[in-house]
């Protein structure tokens, strides 16, 4: 992942959503056959979000032919411009070896939309202590990452990945890179709002829209939980709890 990141170009590190708003809008047949082909599903981690997938570009950002598009969720797509992601508070770095960065999205996904059931109370119960008690063990797992690295801060960390790849050269970057892809994961700010509030839209769920960001986490969670309750969610959840171990 992060041998990825060093080799992809600064420009598409740091595209934003202002620009994938306005290329989505040029090419907008493209983008509805997109996301009624790939059925509203992330390419990269798998969940689906009806009404709130994005679009990612296989190749280049110059070609929005359907076939060089792929519906992707806006968690998998922070890191696809993660410079852009970590100078907006997307993203936080955690030690997390043992486990794949998609199935860390999936839960962040899980617990983002735990706070927002309204049914029974005891499921709904169920769901946001399974989600804290994840979210307390992201904290520790990012304290961790923080002690290893001398820095929380993911802006700071990929100035030291880009440059260590000019500094190490190719062999030594490569042992570097398998090193941080062993332990190093992405924990997506937004899910933290269940256990502290988010006070910036950028940094949660939101779309851009003419003058800013929106933040579109509450409509999301009513169309998730009112469209169809997923069985396996709460089991999902509550068997993840050893991931705070």
């Amino acid at each position: 992942m992060f041998a990825e990141i060093a080799n992809e170009s600064p420009r598409l590190l740091a595209v934003g959503a202002r620009a994938h708003a306005m290329i989505a809008t040029a090419a907008s047949d493209a983008t509805v056959e997109c996301l009624k082909r790939d059925d509203w599903t992330c390419h990269r981690c798998g969940i689906r979000l009806p009404g709130f997938m994005e679009i990612d570009h296989v190749e280049s950002h110059d070609d929005s032919n359907p076939e060089n598009l792929k519906a992707i969720c806006q968690f998998c797509h922070n890191l696809r411009h993660p410079v852009w992601a970590a100078l907006r508070g997307r993203l936080k770095i955690i030690w997390a070896p043992g486990l794949k960065q998609a199935s860390i999205h999936r839960l962040a996904w899980h617990v983002l939309l735990a706070s927002g059931f309204a049914g029974d109370e005891f499921t709904r119960a169920g769901l946001e202590r399974a989600a804290l008690s994840i979210a307390d063990g992201i904290g520790r797992r990012e304290c961790a990452a923080s002690q290893i690295l001398g820095s929380s801060h993911p802006e700071a960390f990929f100035e030291a990945l880009l440059a260590a790849k000019s500094m190490l050269g190719e062999t030594r970057f490569a042992e570097l890179s398998m090193l941080l892809d062993a332990s190093l994961r992405f924990w997506p700010a937004a899910a933290d709002r269940i256990s502290e509030g988010c006070d910036r839209p950028s940094a949660s769920v939101s779309c851009w829209r003419e003058g800013g960001f929106a933040d579109v986490a509450e409509d999301l969670q009513k169309r998730y939980w009112d469209s169809e309750f997923p069985g396996h969610a709460l089991a999902d959840l509550l068997r993840s709890e050893e991931f705070g171990d």
